[in-house]
């Protein structure tokens, strides 16, 4: 039987239109003998070289090559400050097309999310809801595009199950999520397809004993595709709310990468 490759429709912004190139001045190169990693240094470097310049989301940084002159150190140096700022959220990199100063990132509390009734009664919006229906789209086994088995910690190779699933609220459709499980974590899953019209955090650490021990989130407004728009039923040129998140078990282990899109009652002007 052959293995599908899953992947997520997550839109990747390359402004490309906007972007602006070096500008004279720059922020001061790393001082070798100075405090901190040298990486360290060329984090600091890059941020000041941002704010000096003025750079906006969307515009081209220096190249590797151009970024270890500037600074005086190895292209292994600059590649790993580059990896930790995009795992700050700061950059994006592209293959081929060079770093982006990214879109900023608004970030939930780190908690536990809980079921979505629970996260309705935190936000104080439970007294307003009667009635909250789960519909299962579809549930299937595959491989993960490669982002998404860096995020979820696991091999190309590694099976997950992709669960997708639209949420109505008092009848009309309010949500609609997609869950990606390491099939490790959780064999077996998709013989439980008849309980996960409810809260799929519970069955995960009913059944599997994977417990919700923390969950990072940020959000964007996007203009959703033409599937999202379908299921929850909102004309051509409506925004909608996507959050993305990830959930780690109380040993550490990345349990889900869960994108989720919400409605949002705020049209695009003509």
């Amino acid at each position: 039987m052959s293995t599908a490759r899953l992947g997520l429709n997550i839109t990747m912004v390359l402004d490309l239109g906007g972007i602006r190139r070096d500008r004279p001045g720059g922020a001061t190169p790393p001082d070798r003998s100075g405090a901190g990693l040298l990486y360290e240094q060329v984090v600091d470097y890059v941020e000041k070289l941002i704010s000096e310049r003025g750079l906006a989301p969307g515009d081209l940084l220096p190249s590797y090559a151009e970024l270890a002159e500037l600074t005086g150190v190895s292209l292994i140096t600059v590649r790993r400050a580059l990896e930790e700022l995009e795992r700050a959220g700061k950059v994006r990199r592209h293959q081929g097309l060079g770093t982006f100063l990214a879109r900023p990132r608004i970030l939930t509390e780190p908690a536990r999310a809980g079921s979505l009734l629970e996260t309705l009664a935190q936000s104080g919006k439970a007294q307003a809801v009667e009635s909250l229906a789960t519909k299962v789209l579809r549930m299937r086994r595959g491989l993960p595009a490669p982002d998404i088995a860096q995020a979820l910690r696991i091999p190309a190779d590694g099976q997950v199950w992709q669960l997708r699933r639209q949420r109505l609220i008092d009848g009309h459709p309010a949500v609609v999520e997609t869950s990606i499980i390491p099939v490790a974590l959780a064999p077996g899953l998709d013989q439980l397809v008849s309980d996960l019209d409810g809260s799929l955090y519970d069955l995960l650490n009913r059944q599997f004993g994977l417990d919700d021990a923390y969950e990072e989130q940020y959000l964007e407004v996007i203009m959703p595709a033409l599937e999202e728009r379908r299921l929850l039923s909102i004309p051509p040129r409506t925004y909608a709310v996507r959050i993305r998140g990830l959930s780690l078990d109380g040993r550490a282990r990345v349990r889900e990468y869960q994108p989720v899109i919400h409605r949002l009652r705020l049209s695009a002007s003509s």
